[in-house]
């Protein structure tokens, strides 16, 4: 039954957490003599044709407004120093001066509900080069990516010291996705979820810090993955994909 806008919602027990998209489909319609037309309950966003929709896990793209890379100060310091929040590319891995380069991606994750119980997140990468001989991930024992429920330093702005701010949850990975197309799929660990902010305070934001598990390879040569930002068009950009269930 639908609501006065014309809407109604569906909750089923009959789905599991495996799928990753499920669709419904319209088979019967009852209002009076009205007919039901299905060109005229069209979805904007292209996931229904008014007869089926397919619903998905929620999708996050990640902020432009709060991302960016920040480069080590000095080889191994382990403190911020330079800051790019505005490249349509962040770097992981390090320089040719042996300094580490960090990540810092945001995503929005309030419109998550407050009971939402999270099974499964997904962070997807898109390549757009890599710099150096052999592979970045090889050479530098993988990815960790540490999480921040709301973010890293003083303010929702990338700032210096976000290269080393406490995290709610430091460390986890090693990752060491193959690419598939360009495009890196990493299961978040399951340690990870308890971090994701599904409240609006802390600006209502997940922030996710990436980093290579060795900070160089010491070989005065730069080695790393140049992925497609914050500020890429809206098909490159890092994604964030949540899977859950309302108990």
């Amino acid at each position: 039954t639908t609501d006065a806008t014309g809407r109604c919602s569906l909750t089923s027990p009959l789905m599991p957490n495996s799928k990753t998209a499920v669709t419904f489909t319209v088979k019967s319609v009852q209002y009076g003599t009205l007919p039901y037309v299905a060109t005229a309950n069209h979805d904007p966003d292209g996931d229904s044709n008014g007869t089926a929709i397919i619903a998905h896990p929620p999708l996050f793209r990640s902020s432009a407004a709060s991302s960016g890379t920040i480069t080590e100060s000095s080889a191994i310091s382990a403190l911020g120093g330079q800051i790019n929040s505005t490249a349509p590319i962040f770097n992981l891995g390090d320089d040719r001066a042996n300094k580490q380069y960090r990540a810092i991606l945001s995503f929005n994750t309030s419109p998550l509900p407050d009971t939402a119980v999270i099974t499964k997140a997904t962070l997807s990468l898109t390549r757009q080069t890599t710099i150096g001989p052999g592979d970045p991930l090889q050479l530098l024992g993988g990815l960790v990516i540490d999480v921040r429920n709301g973010y890293f330093g003083p303010t929702v702005n990338v700032e210096a010291v976000d290269f080393q701010a406490p995290a709610s949850l430091s460390g986890t990975g090693p990752y060491s996705p193959t690419p598939s197309l360009g495009i890196y799929t990493i299961n978040l660990s399951s340690s990870a979820l308890g971090s994701i902010n599904k409240l609006s305070t802390n600006g209502g934001l997940t922030q996710l810090r990436l980093r290579m598990r060795l900070d160089s390879n010491n070989n005065l040569a730069a080695n790393y993955i140049a992925f497609y930002s914050s500020y890429a068009t809206a098909a490159y950009r890092p994604k964030l994909t949540i899977t859950y269930y309302i108990p």
